[in-house]
């Protein structure tokens, strides 16, 4: 009898499942597939987004002949390890607020079966401000503001953005003095106790002020008297130069010198002594503590200690015998001074060295160009330099009457891999080869009305890779620049690509990338 029980139970359990399978009419009824549409296809979704963005993603759900109404939505943040609810919504409108590799799933669920789908897709957030050249101006109205001409990677422009001081009400009074660049910005957020480490800043800086332009967002973190540990109010800021390297940055205001390393917020008190600092500086590689410069107190060369905060003179001793020039109580100014490669001693392999422009005090007819062994301000040349001896190892005193466009140029640049000097003269580029002493006259000349206002050769290893001679020009009828740039080989110079052009006339530029962890003495040369 039990058997017969067991038996009829299996009978009855297969009814049931066969009438789960079969209708009255013995059709198969199975559940559709969700299909999910319009999220991850090619083309959707771009690549690549601007941090910022609203994404923006509107699935089209197919479900036999299930409505729309019937399902149920969840986006998620995909992380490493685990998944973030972001929405509920049918339609995903979500603001990108970071950089990097994203990856959004979205999970469709049909309220009446259950029966869920998921779909993902991914992309790139990058910034929009943080490839390209960034063009420090002088406005109509006197003060600095600042433009961008954004890169893609393979190096074409991308668009340009004009006024970013004016634009978040930060334009800096008075007229345009240079460009610095921090990897490392240490900034404390108004309101907490916290600090965030290694921002990437530029630092736009005018006679009046300046200010740390965080590159991520085009946000001004801070501006003038923040900018200082002493008490800098701004109103007797006279500021004219400086130098900037991947570890410390230094500025002259009021002829004294303030020094920021990496990881500060603010620029150091000045430091203390009888000098007055011309703004023409140098460095060798960008990653040791020393900076070169001069002096116009004492008509002497000083190099310049950030992390100690000191200045000081080189002594009168000489390598080799033959070059016996002293760096001290020369009477005179300096109108450049800029480095490249090659040594100047011949008894070392040290391959970094300056040219600087020296006006004596007593004469107008000529100028001395003058040749400076960098290894005198490497701490780590412990044989022919950690300053041991006078830097100055070559002169060329060079007579106005011989190279007459030398009196009234207004621009210099070294080229960044010879020893070959460029200088600028109303609407014309020249050029003057160190080692022969030839001159050639107008390599590059423009349009009366446009007049040369920025001249400096860049070397850059990274990213776009390019060596670039760079031009702007100004047009004051119109009050607008160009800026042209230039592959140099041998007495050839070709233009690359179309000009740069805006408002307002150009003091400097810089170029920017994403790569900053790269941002040292191979990759950038801007000093």
């Amino acid at each position: 009898m039990k058997k017969i029980i067991f038996y009829f139970m299996v009978l009855s359990l297969t009814a049931v499942a066969t009438s789960c399978k079969y209708g009255f009419d013995d059709t198969y009824n199975a559940l559709p597939d969700i299909e999910i549409g319009n999220v991850a296809e090619t083309g959707v979704v771009p690549s690549q987004l601007f941090l910022g963005e609203v994404l923006k993603i509107s699935p089209q759900i197919t479900y036999g002949s299930e409505p729309a109404a019937e399902f149920g939505f969840r986006w998620y943040k995909q992380y490493s390890n685990s998944l973030k609810l972001i929405s509920e919504d049918p339609v995903l409108n979500y603001a990108l607020d970071s950089l990097g590799v994203w990856t959004i799933r979205l999970e469709v669920t049909n309220k009446v079966t259950q029966v869920t789908a998921a779909s993902t897709v991914s992309f790139t957030v990058i910034s929009r401000s943080e490839r390209g050249w960034y063009i420090l101006k002088e406005t109509s109205s006197g003060n600095t503001d600042m433009d961008l001409v954004r890169m893609t990677q393979e190096g074409e422009v991308d668009g340009n953005e004009y006024n970013l001081l004016a634009k978040t009400g930060n334009e800096l009074a008075g007229k345009p003095v240079g460009l610095s660049f921090v990897y490392n910005y240490n900034w404390k957020e108004p309101g907490t106790s916290y600090f965030t480490s290694y921002i990437s800043t530029i630092m736009p800086i005018s006679q009046k002020g300046l200010a740390t332009f965080r590159m991520r967002d085009e946000w001004v973190l801070e501006s003038n008297k923040k900018m200082f540990f002493d008490d800098n109010d701004g109103n007797n800021n006279s500021l004219t130069g400086g130098i900037t390297s991947p570890i410390q940055s230094l500025i002259v205001n009021n002829h004294k010198a303030h020094l920021m390393v990496q990881g500060m917020q603010a620029f150091l008190p000045v430091i203390p002594g009888a000098y007055s600092l011309s703004p023409y500086f140098t460095i060798t590689d960008g990653t040791n503590p020393y900076m070169l410069g001069f002096d116009e107190q004492s008509h002497s060369f000083v190099f310049i200690t950030a992390r100690a905060a000191s200045l000081s003179t080189f002594p009168d001793a000489y390598l080799p015998e033959n070059y016996k020039i002293s760096s001290n109580n020369m009477n005179g100014t300096l109108s450049f001074m800029e480095n490249t490669d090659g040594s100047l001693n011949p008894d070392t392999l040290y391959q970094q060295r300056a040219y600087a422009l020296f006006h004596e005090t007593t004469r107008t007819d000529r100028c001395i160009l003058l040749g400076l062994d960098l290894a005198q301000i490497d701490p780590l040349q412990s044989e022919f330099g950690a300053t041991k001896y006078s830097p100055i190892m070559y002169a060329d005193t060079i007579s106005y009457a011989r190279v007459p466009a030398l009196k009234t140029a207004t621009l210099f640049a070294m080229h960044k891999n010879y020893p070959l000097l460029y200088f600028a003269q109303g609407n014309k580029v020249s050029s003057y080869l160190i080692d022969s002493k030839i001159v050639n006259d107008g390599i590059l000349a423009y349009p009366t009305d446009e007049e040369v206002t920025y001249l400096h050769f860049y070397e850059c290893l990274y990213d776009t890779n390019f060596r670039n001679l760079l031009v702007a020009t100004y047009n004051a009828t119109a009050g607008t620049y160009k800026i042209y740039r230039y592959v140099v080989a041998g007495n050839d110079i070709t233009e690359v690509g179309s000009a740069f052009t805006g408002t307002g006339r150009v003091k400097t530029l810089i170029y920017a990338s994403p790569n900053y962890s790269y941002w040292n003495n191979n990759v950038y040369r801007n000093y």
